[in-house]
């Protein structure tokens, strides 16, 4: 059961070429069901032409799909919800991997009526999420939803119904298919590249630290740094904590102390530091985000945008160290 899980993006997009008859006119019938597919870790992935993203999970050893009728699979509805919000994480890593890869290609020009930059379509505005419902007998279970705006969509079949559910195939008039930014396939390869990248070492939960570093800039989007500053330092003292476990590991240091507890987050860095393993300016950036935190856990005291944006760069730092390299562009801006 929920094989597939899939997205759009909006505004429209469409993957590869714009498919424009010899009339000048787009037609339904001209759209690819699959421009693009690919294989990421046992997850079979297919783009339809008119920007249709699914994530079919049959086939994966990191997160397969409900079996119906097997009692043994999950003892209760949260094992249930813990192994879709599992996938769901990977789909979500998947964003954070487009938006870079999107990023990185300079001079891309999106349509022939371009918007001001691609950061107005390619940009952390939403993560996916999925909903509990009540089923017919009352029973919660995870519900397929016909949202079309990255929302979640659940389906017990394949990526065809999936595609057929969503209707994107019908055009909404020529004006808006001739606007729509079109993605080039290399910048969709390079996205799912990255992806395999961070799902080589499950246990390592690379894609979790890229989903909360997107939930960090989305906070700083929507002008949450309190937000923002939680998800980046969950991300930030994760990375510290490997660097602090390979370092007395190698070195034969104590990696608690005498009563057995943890050693705070500024002695790993200060440390950390003073051995060389971090930069001063890395270390001075780190102490900087780490007092911010602890300003708002503490005091309730709001971070200012300067440490969130140092914050987000030293996400990206540790990240990079990972062979993680993720580059989401964040737009602050305000509308009323």
């Amino acid at each position: 059961m929920n094989r597939v899980l899939g997205y759009v993006l909006s505004p429209s997009v469409w993957i590869g070429d714009r498919p424009i008859n010899r009339d000048g006119a787009i037609e339904s019938k001209d759209i690819a069901d699959v421009a693009f597919s690919t294989l990421v870790a046992g997850i079979q992935i297919e783009v339809s032409q008119d920007g249709v993203f699914t994530f079919d999970f049959e086939d994966s050893p990191i997160a397969p799909p409900l079996v119906a009728g097997d009692p043994n699979a999950f003892p209760d509805i949260s094992g249930a919800i813990l192994n879709m919000v599992r996938r769901l994480t990977i789909v979500n890593a998947h964003l954070a991997c487009l938006y870079t890869a999107f990023s990185l290609q300079p001079n891309i020009t999106p349509s022939p009526y371009p918007y001001p930059n691609h950061k107005s379509v390619i940009a952390p505005a939403d993560l996916l999420s999925f909903e509990m419902t009540s089923g017919e007998a009352g029973a919660e279970h995870l519900n397929p939803l016909p949202w079309f705006i990255r929302r979640i969509i659940l389906t017990e079949t394949d990526a065809q119904y999936f595609r057929n559910v969503v209707g994107l195939g019908g055009i909404r008039g020529q004006m808006e298919a001739r606007t729509r930014i079109a993605i080039p396939l290399s910048i969709l390869e390079d996205s799912f590249v990255r992806l395999g990248q961070l799902l080589v070492r499950p246990e390592a939960k690379l894609d979790t630290l890229t989903e909360l570093y997107l939930r960090g800039c989305k906070a700083c989007e929507e002008h949450n740094y309190s937000l923002s500053i939680i998800f980046l330092w969950t991300v930030i003292e994760n990375l510290i904590n490997r660097h602090w476990e390979a370092w007395t590991d190698k070195n034969g240091q104590p990696k608690k102390t005498k009563r057995g507890m943890h050693f705070p987050a500024s002695h790993k860095i200060k440390t950390l530091a003073d051995a060389g393993v971090f930069t001063q300016p890395l270390f001075a950036a780190l102490s900087t985000v780490l007092d911010a935190r602890n300003e708002w856990l503490h005091s309730m005291n709001e971070p200012p945008i300067d440490v969130v944006w140092v914050a987000l760069h030293v996400a990206e730092s540790l990240l990079d160290a990972e062979g993680v390299e993720v580059r989401v562009t964040v737009i602050a801006s305000v509308q009323w």
